[in-house]
């Protein structure tokens, strides 16, 4: 699998497991030193038996993703601006409205061999936690 991690955690998953660090910290970090401490810092946290709850950006989304889509999270509109991509990195800008108030968000993700970076973190695939496929979770591969 490659894809980006985590954007925001909604209260549903997050009661189920420990939650990723949010706005996409592992995708988005540029230094993969960094990434493998986040990861290292998640698994030594995480009780024998606990499962590590994750959001990504699917495969698909990296090559469909471009100005001007959007939709809505609940009452908040969201819209996407200023795709550029270089290589495996996405760069873009979110803008978001509700309730007469606009803000911005830029940022840039990064496609990841979610596999072996997980692997690396002695962490293995549990399951999918949602019907689009954005949320699953994975365990600890040794117990303990």
């Amino acid at each position: 699998m490659r894809s980006g991690l985590g954007r925001h955690m909604p209260a549903g998953p997050a009661a189920a497991g420990y939650p990723m660090p949010s706005s996409g910290m592992l995708g988005v970090t540029e230094l993969d030193a960094d990434r493998r401490a986040m990861l290292a810092a998640a698994r030594r946290h995480l009780a024998p038996d606990g499962q590590l709850i994750v959001e990504w950006y699917p495969p698909a989304w990296f090559d469909a993703a471009a100005s001007g889509q959007g939709g809505r999270l609940g009452e908040v509109a969201i819209e996407l601006a200023d795709v550029v991509r270089d290589g495996d990195l996405l760069s873009a800008t979110v803008h978001y409205a509700a309730r007469g108030r606009r803000w911005h968000q830029e940022f840039t993700c990064r496609r990841l061999d979610l596999d072996g970076l997980l692997t690396s973190a002695d962490f293995a695939f549990d399951r999918r936690l949602t019907p689009d496929r954005a949320w699953f979770s994975v365990r600890p591969r040794r117990m303990g």
